[in-house]
């Protein structure tokens, strides 16, 4: 398959299924959360008639530090973190998340993150694309919490370079839903990245 998901570790679905039904039975999220609480409603039920019901996607989750991307780093010194299942939710999808500690998996958050419905609808169009579809990826989520920046991370194999596809809303220079390869990627953030350090340091700013 030119793009293709990993299963998600049991683990990490587990984590899910055990926090989920507690956030079903609560009154603020039903009134205040709603596409929230539809996606984890829809998923405790999938899970109480087929113990084996997954999320409709399900990504590794990776996380970039500012100080690598102002420094010149590469993608090789990214930290996987997690996972990010995307649970839906009828007019929409919500972002449920675990948290990775070695063999452990823990429930971490659940929200209405923009970046769920972009996600999937970008999911959507790579698997057309002529260039992914002529290679070997599998998909995973690059995020770089510092700069607000999140996007899907096409990890090439067997000669496929990887690409990089900012998700909205993305930041400049970026734009959401291009193609970048990594050395591209980083250039584009690393004089922002590098400013903020600056900025972030002691003795500097206002």
């Amino acid at each position: 398959m030119p793009l293709t998901l990993q299963t998600p570790p049991q683990e990490s679905l587990a984590a899910l299924a055990a926090a989920l039904p507690r956030l079903a039975a609560s009154p603020a999220i039903a009134a205040r959360m709603q596409l929230t609480s539809s996606g984890i409603n829809r998923f405790v039920a999938q899970r109480a008639a087929n113990p084996n019901a997954a999320p409709s996607v399900s990504a590794p989750l990776f996380v970039l530090g500012l100080a690598d991307v102002a420094g010149g780093g590469t993608l090789a010194t990214a930290r996987q973190t997690g996972w990010r299942h995307l649970l839906e939710a009828g007019t929409g999808s919500v972002l449920a998340e675990t948290a990775q500690h070695g063999a452990t998996h823990v429930f971490a958050a659940v929200n209405e993150s923009p970046f769920a419905q972009d996600m999937q609808a970008r999911l959507a169009a790579l698997r057309q694309d002529q260039t992914v579809a002529a290679g070997s990826y599998q998909a995973a989520l690059l995020q770089v919490p510092a700069m607000g920046v999140m996007a899907l991370w096409l990890r090439g194999s067997g000669g496929s370079s990887d690409i990089l596809v900012p998700l909205a809303p993305s930041p400049s220079p970026l734009v959401a839903g291009r193609h970048y390869g990594e050395g591209d990627f980083l250039a584009a953030l690393r004089p922002a990245a590098q400013a903020k350090l600056h900025a972030d340091a002691p003795g500097k700013g206002a």
